[in-house]
């Protein structure tokens, strides 16, 4: 962590230490070996998943856009951000390949909105395939300009 921290500007380290300061920490070396079977047996159920599914497409996030600094303001801010990651967690956490692509703007705030596509280990092709697909019959001007 500290090498990951000092590649990180203030606010990226105030909400990786808030969200960190939440997690409690393992008793134990068994307890770290039981959180990594543990994952690797999500690796396992995920594996089996996309053996029948190429793709997934969920939004990249599950809410809008917030304002900045809301991350890093409050525990609780940090807590919501992390809940609004979830689409993200299973690349992140199984190093399975994704492409984010532009999905356009809210309707009613003018917040712009991705589409995430997550594929199976070493398809990487098929997620940058599909991403193009996207963009190319979506119109949007990539990437969309957040301060427009």
């Amino acid at each position: 962590m500290p090498q990951l921290l000092s590649m990180m500007g203030d606010d990226a380290r105030a909400f990786i230490e808030t969200a960190r300061a939440a997690v409690p920490p393992l008793p134990d070396v068994a307890a770290m070996s039981t959180l990594m079977m543990q994952r690797d047996g999500i690796a396992r159920a995920w594996s089996q998943f996309l053996a029948d599914t190429p793709l997934i497409l969920s939004p990249t996030w599950t809410q809008l856009p917030f304002e900045i600094g809301f991350d890093i303001a409050s525990p609780e801010g940090t807590a919501a951000t992390v809940e609004m990651m979830r689409p993200v967690v299973p690349a992140s956490l199984l190093g399975l390949p994704s492409a984010c692509v532009p999905a356009g703007r809210d309707a009613a705030s003018g917040l712009p909105v991705g589409l995430l596509l997550t594929g199976k280990w070493f398809r990487e092709d098929l997620c940058l395939d599909a991403a193009e697909i996207i963009e190319a019959n979506a119109g949007l001007r990539t990437p969309i300009d957040p301060w427009a």
